[in-house]
């Protein structure tokens, strides 16, 4: 995995990066951390224009999305998305009238940009078949829920999956940090090699059982075509 601050080395295990001519075996990608980008602005929430998150709002607090998409455009591109290339696009499609990114308003944007296939869905077989297939996915988790305390974050986040095998997912989180996932219920659903993070099956489906679509999937249109 690459930060933007430096090289780390790529996850082992079930993160299994699919071989291709296209990506030339992508061991290493971008990570973007949202928590180092207070300084960088990003006004969502602008249908209220006078809201907090309208006059002063950034990456920090807002740009789960962002940078997740940026991964994703990362592990499937050759060409890659800046930070604030894909800020920039959020607000000039409108992605930002609520508080934080609305990926159903930027997926598709990214998707059209960059010549990939887009898919959303509710269906953990569906986010499989992508991953399986060499694509990667922003995952909707939706926090806490009644009693249920969030995995990935207390309120509503976007993180991306980047394979799958066995039942575990290979995630990656875009407000990651040392101890994030050192407490309880996290660290007992979570296990975790750096920034690298795996989780069963059943902790993304009740993480995203109160988001609809939970994935979108982003495909290389030459690996649909090669299956």
């Amino acid at each position: 995995m690459r930060e933007n601050t430096g090289r780390l080395t790529a996850c082992t295990g079930p993160c299994i990066f699919k071989v291709d001519t296209v990506a030339s075996e992508k061991s290493i990608m971008q990570y973007w951390n949202q928590l180092k980008y207070e300084q960088m602005p990003y006004p969502t929430n602008v249908k209220d224009p006078d809201s907090d998150f309208a006059v002063h709002g950034d990456v920090r607090r807002a740009g789960c999305g962002l940078c997740s998409i940026c991964m994703v455009v990362d592990r499937l591109c050759l060409t890659p998305l800046s930070l604030e290339e894909c800020r920039d696009l959020s607000v000039s499609v409108g992605a930002n009238q609520e508080i934080g990114t609305d990926m159903k308003i930027l997926a598709p944007a990214v998707a059209e940009r960059f010549g990939l296939r887009l898919q959303t869905t509710d269906d953990l077989t569906q986010l499989i078949d992508c991953l399986h297939s060499g694509g990667a996915a922003v995952v909707n988790t939706g926090g806490d829920q009644g009693a249920y305390t969030g995995t990935f974050s207390n309120g509503g986040h976007y993180i991306v999956a980047i394979s799958e095998s066995g039942g575990e997912f290979c995630l990656l989180d875009p407000s990651w940090t040392a101890d994030k996932y050192q407490a309880e219920p996290r660290r007992s659903r979570v296990r975790q090699q750096g920034k690298w993070l795996y989780a069963p099956a059943a902790v993304l489906q009740r993480d995203t059982a109160s988001r609809s679509p939970a994935y979108y999937l982003f495909n290389r249109k030459s690996d649909l075509q090669t299956k």
